[in-house]
């Protein structure tokens, strides 16, 4: 488990919590997809995206933010245009038990993303970057109760010159 990695990150940090949670939260464990800006003026666009058990109970989760995968990034760029990054086509295999993460409550699972890996900032001018985090199993074939649902972070602005 990883403790709060939003609290140890230097410098001037945007954080921004979810604004909507869709599917199930039968178990009423509530979580919040955060997202930060970690790069200096004149290096690659990089995000911290952090999803942070903050309920009074723990929570299990897929424990791999992986890009294209739980993850999806969606860029607004300067002309308005709005672009989404879903990640190969690929199928991947059900999760197995040590696939899944238990959160205790204050407990994040954190990533950090280079986002000129995937979107171009060549145009100067404002960005808006929205993550989402979807989860689909529910972890009942290897015996567990994990959340199930979709999270979406509000907007981080990057300003490019």
């Amino acid at each position: 488990m990883i403790p709060k990695i939003l609290a140890s990150l230097g410098g001037v940090v945007f954080m921004l919590c979810a604004v909507s949670a869709e599917g199930s939260t039968d178990h009423g464990v509530p979580l919040t997809l955060r997202v930060s800006q970690e790069s200096a003026a004149g290096e690659p666009v990089t995000v911290t995206v952090a999803l942070e058990a903050t309920g009074d109970s723990g929570v299990w989760i897929p424990g791999v933010l992986s890009v294209g995968g739980t993850v999806h990034l969606v860029v607004e760029g300067p002309s308005g245009s709005r672009r989404t990054y879903f990640g190969p086509k690929i199928k991947l295999a059900p999760f197995e038990r040590d696939d899944f993460l238990y959160l205790r409550p204050g407990y994040s699972l954190g990533k950090s993303i280079k986002l000129t890996d995937y979107f171009d900032f060549a145009t100067p001018g404002r960005y808006r970057i929205e993550v989402r985090f979807t989860s689909r199993d529910d972890g009942s074939r290897v015996g567990i109760e994990s959340w199930t649902g979709k999270l979406v972070s509000n907007q981080l602005v990057v300003n490019v010159s």
